[in-house]
């Protein structure tokens, strides 16, 4: 699990630094960077297990590198720790600078240290020479490309598994934001020929959710029955979720989704609300198999009645349970709703805002002053965040 993460000239973050949870709830205004510090979070994830950043494609380092910056030259330090999910020797760090030239990315700087290790890496002038070592095994590669990060290259050398346990830690999926239209559209999953253990998935608009259910239903009944179950405990008005083949969707083995309501009554998925879609994708979120270690999420309160904020928060929550064992995911969550924050644990919630120069500053909300001495008055989160608000709350750092 990331426990703390320092982030330099991404976007509006120069120089940030944030203690995460299993949990993790960024408020604040409006441009404040919690939506950068997602996608920065992102972007060392991509790096970090050998994906292409969607964010650094068509030139976009430009577009990402905090303007006014003194160099070119983004960087990131993340302190994982062992979890249920992550089998570590020893808490980790792990840094990462890069840069770009004409012919692509350029790594700049990359350590990993684990405690009680000898752990390692070198890298010699221009990338001539690269060492990895972990106690007793040990790489030594000539010429090895400067646009190669090798953590992500060390997944192909089993025998580096404190490598390959940071780099599970960092993937992470897109982020979350789910629109009701493409919930519903109907959709089909065929495992790619080299990958045919691959699992199918949520996209981050919600595509992909029949696949998943239909997916689900053949192969883990179980896991679907409890998802069904617990619709419809939400929704009274939810009696059951049908999958089947869809009617001209264009794509050979495409599956819909409709419900079946009370008095018998069946209807296609996109005739019902948009609340009773996203409590649908947020169960299946939880519930599928194979999601990467790290999730993040905006505005989920976004369609949902705030009386059932309080289920989305509980969903998310079980996620996190170490109990889940290798099933256990972080999750990173950016909301607006002081409803949502009313059901969050408060020593999970970091507030986001600028100084006149632009920069973005954080701090956990906890650490603030008067914050607790307001929640022992009998404020709630939400009550006290929607009542002081993050001006009075970061009033000493925004100066």
């Amino acid at each position: 699990m990331i426990t703390k993460l320092h982030i330099e000239n991404f976007k509006c973050l120069r120089d940030v630094t944030v203690e995460l949870k299993p949990l993790t709830v960024l408020i604040g205004m409006n441009d404040t960077g919690k939506t950068s510090f997602l996608d920065a979070l992102g972007m060392l994830g991509d790096l970090a297990n050998g994906k292409a950043p969607p964010l650094l494609q068509n030139n976009g380092f430009d577009n990402v590198l905090r303007r006014g910056a003194e160099t070119r030259r983004l960087a990131w330090e993340a302190t994982i720790a062992p979890s249920p999910r992550i089998t570590l020797a020893g808490p980790a760090t792990y840094k990462l600078a890069i840069s770009v030239r004409s012919a692509g990315l350029d790594v700049l700087d990359e350590q990993l240290s684990v405690e009680g290790l000898e752990i390692g890496i070198l890298r010699e002038a221009n990338g001539a020479r690269t060492t990895l070592s972990e106690d007793s095994q040990e790489v030594s590669v000539t010429g090895l490309r400067r646009d190669v990060v090798l953590l992500a290259w060390a997944k192909s050398q089993p025998h580096f598994r404190n490598w390959n346990a940071v780099a599970d830690a960092l993937g992470t999926t897109p982020p979350y934001r789910f629109d009701s239209g493409r919930l519903t559209a109907p959709g089909s999953f065929n495992p790619g020929a080299n990958d045919p253990g691959e699992l199918p998935r949520i996209q981050s608009s919600g595509q992909g959710l029949p696949a998943v259910l239909d997916f689900l239903l053949g192969t883990r009944r179980k896991v679907f029955d409890q998802i069904e179950r617990e619709l419809c405990d939400a929704v009274p008005q939810v009696k059951g979720i049908l999958v089947s083949p869809a009617v001209n969707a264009g794509t050979a083995g495409a599956k819909a989704i409709s419900f079946e309501l009370a008095g018998g009554h069946t209807i296609p998925a996109s005739f019902a609300s948009d609340g009773v879609l996203f409590l649908l994708a947020y169960l299946t979120l939880i519930h599928a198999p194979g999601a990467p270690a790290v999730i993040r999420l905006e505005e989920p309160e976004n369609g949902i009645h705030p009386r059932q904020l309080e289920r989305v928060a509980g969903y998310l929550k079980r996620l996190t349970d170490p109990g889940r064992g290798a099933g256990t995911a972080q999750i990173v969550v950016a909301t607006h709703s002081p409803y949502f924050l009313d059901f969050v644990p408060p020593d999970s919630v970091i507030v986001f805002g600028r100084r006149e120069n632009g920069e973005t500053v954080t701090a956990p909300l906890l650490s603030l002053p008067g914050v607790k001495e307001r929640i022992a008055s009998g404020f709630s989160l939400g009550e006290m965040w929607f009542n002081v608000g993050e001006d009075e709350l970061l009033a000493d750092l925004v100066k």
